[in-house]
């Protein structure tokens, strides 16, 4: 015989704190230099791996002295950090690394970004920023597409101002005019400046085009446009897959309260995306976005997915977003993914409380799957709706519609919440047809068993050619443990 001895931990501590514990607002968190030791029930001790995963109650946009927990199998520590309200800049147009603003009040245009602009468009330098202290009304669309150079447009501290766009038209429009000449400009929105569309435009608030890129951290905004035509707030737009423009959302950034409304097909409320990547991460948000049609269909009231597009998201939230017909279809109140060649990857963040409202039938308050790829890992959630309904008019139980038994959901590794989402069907759903399949990252296959049913609920069946004819999937049907419809 012999005895096993296992040990247990029995606490962590903060044996060394990390090198950097003093913030500027927006600035991510340093774990450099933190080191976390464990001790166990034997009495020895070690250090043990601490990312960003184990860390909780930090707040770059909270001023202040904050307390850092550390928490690692069970147990938990602390340490402390004061984020700080950095000096107030001077308003300009700053280059590269320089401390104080270039004269440019030569240059021509009414304001600071009018002229910040005009200076660049003529100067050889790469790296720009612009530092605004006050509100500005922009009548001029800015047409940006200097190849290799990042502007930057931050505030001057952490108070929020707007620049609104006075009058139709984009407020700016990044990248190439036609694929013939491309241009990899950047944008960086960040600190707390609002970008302020109208309510009535003729155009999105921004558009990025042919290799153009646009990049929203801190507090930034785009937000409060109306359009008629190419999405409320983002349009983004290349004809080819050698020019594929970008967006990225992370911190605290959020395109909100931008709506389509038009006559024709509405497609993206708050983004349309063509020949695109687009990245949702932190805390950033797609929220209260509407896609609407008076006379056509109406999908992506928080995104459209158009053809070549790439969206991934691993933290934030598309939420509170609408598509709406008032005489026909409509889908994808949070995301509408409508080609074969687009792709959600969601690792992370939450879609909740978005909706449809529609006269003949409607197809995905969260996310359809019309065409292309929808792959789930990790912490993903669609959360449903509790009290939601499907109605012969509207739905507003944030489901996931699944468009055809060719386009099933992709299950990449595990998922880690212990509800993922609503799925909806069509009427023609058939026995042993797959909802979920398992994916490598490069190759999809059929589950043998083990697929993560239990994490789905099953919504309702809905008849394409008759918005009084749904039934409940739950019905008739259950999901097996091979990922497929069967009868009960």
């Amino acid at each position: 015989t012999f005895t096993v001895t296992v040990k247990e931990l029995s606490s962590i501590a903060v044996t060394t704190q990390p090198t950097k514990t003093i913030y500027s607002i927006g600035e991510a968190l340093d774990l450099t230099g933190l080191v976390v030791t464990a001790t166990y029930s034997d009495g020895s001790s070690a250090p043990v791996p601490i990312t960003a995963d184990n860390i909780s109650g930090f707040d770059s946009f909270e001023e202040g002295p904050q307390i850092v927990t550390v928490t690692y199998s069970g147990q938990t520590d602390t340490f402390p950090v004061t984020v700080a309200d950095p000096a107030v800049r001077e308003p300009g147009l700053y280059i590269g690394a320089d401390t104080t603003p270039t004269n440019i009040s030569g240059q021509a245009g009414d304001t600071i970004i009018d002229k910040a602009f005009a200076f660049i468009a003529t100067d050889t330098n790469t790296d720009y920023t612009i530092v605004i202290n006050e509100d500005i009304t922009q009548a001029a669309t800015i047409t940006y597409n200097k190849a290799g150079v990042t502007v930057t447009i931050t505030t001057a501290d952490s108070t929020e101002r707007t620049i609104q766009k006075d009058g139709n038209g984009r407020l700016f429009t990044v990248g190439g005019v036609d694929n013939a000449n491309p241009r990899n400009a950047k944008l960086v929105v960040g600190g707390s400046v609002t970008l302020k569309g109208i309510a009535a435009n003729n155009a999105a608030l921004v558009g990025v085009m042919h290799g153009g890129s646009l990049a929203l951290k801190g507090k930034s905004k785009v937000t409060g446009n109306t359009s008629s035509s190419n999405a409320g707030g983002v349009y983004l737009f290349a004809s080819n897959g050698n020019n594929k423009v970008t967006l990225t959302l992370d911190e605290n950034a959020e395109i909100s309260d931008n709506h389509q409304i038009t006559s024709g097909d509405a497609q993206g409320g708050g983004i349309f995306a063509q020949y695109a990547n687009i990245t949702l991460s932190g805390n950033a948000k797609i929220t209260n976005n509407s896609a609407e049609s008076n006379t056509g269909y109406a999908f992506g009231g928080g995104v459209y997915l158009n053809s070549t597009v790439t969206l991934t998201m691993s933290g934030g939230e598309i939420s509170g977003n609408l598509a709406k017909s008032a005489t026909s279809y409509a889908g994808g109140g949070g995301v509408s993914i409508n080609q074969t060649s687009a792709t959600f990857t969601m690792s992370g963040g939450e879609i909740k409380d978005n909706s449809v409202e529609f006269v003949t039938y409607g197809r995905g308050g969260g996310v359809y799957l019309g065409l292309g790829s929808f792959i789930l890992t990790g912490s993903a959630k669609i959360t449903p709706k509790t009290g939601g309904a499907y109605t012969t008019t509207a739905d507003d139980r944030n489901s996931i519609y699944l468009g055809s038994i060719t386009w099933t959901i992709r299950i990449q590794g595990t998922l880690s919440e212990p509800t993922v989402g609503l799925i909806d069907l069509p009427s023609n759903w058939t026995i042993a047809t797959p909802l979920l399949r398992s994916w490598d990252g490069t190759n999809e296959s059929n589950f043998a068993s083990g697929a993560p049913t239990d994490k789905f609920g099953l919504g309702v069946k809905i008849n394409l050619s008759d918005p009084y004819d749904f039934s409940a999937i739950a019905g008739p049907w259950t999901a097996s443990g091979n990922g497929r419809i069967d009868a009960k």
